[in-house]
């Protein structure tokens, strides 16, 4: 890989499906490929520490950033195991916003394990990051 002045290597790993949309982005607005990728994501992460900044200079210690919790990682794929295989739809925007208790345990079983007390403190995750909320009898909506 040549080196270009004043410029450093990052390699991280990205979901694929962000790095497929990053790419189609940069075939549509760059008529030129080369370095089309590099500057829209040096743009994100200038205005990504724009948005973590003080006054644009100072970063803000006293503020912690929070990662994304697993509890919300977990739910995502709750959520996805309940689209795709009880109500067999990939897509979203048909997504149920109410399901019963009986498919958000079974969802959960299939994603973190059968265990009656792994259920159960998922469940409380999800209703203590309000990712659900209880409705009615056994039904729960989903955020």
């Amino acid at each position: 890989m040549a080196r270009v002045k004043g410029k450093k290597v990052l390699s991280v790993y990205i979901q694929e499906d962000i790095y497929n949309q990053l790419n189609q982005l940069v075939k549509q607005k760059y008529t030129c490929l080369k370095g089309g990728k590099s500057q829209e994501v040096e743009d994100a992460l200038r205005h990504w520490l724009r948005l973590h900044t003080h006054k644009n200079t100072q970063i803000l210690f006293s503020q912690k950033m929070n990662p994304a919790p697993k509890e919300f990682k977990v739910f995502q794929q709750v959520k996805h195991y309940i689209i795709k295989y009880k109500h067999k739809s990939e897509n979203y925007l048909n997504q149920p916003r109410q399901v019963s208790l009986k498919e958000l345990r079974e969802a959960i079983s299939a994603i973190r394990g059968s265990d009656e007390r792994t259920i159960k403190k998922w469940l409380k995750a999800f209703e203590r990051n309000h990712f659900i909320k209880w409705i009615a009898g056994e039904v729960y909506e989903l955020n």
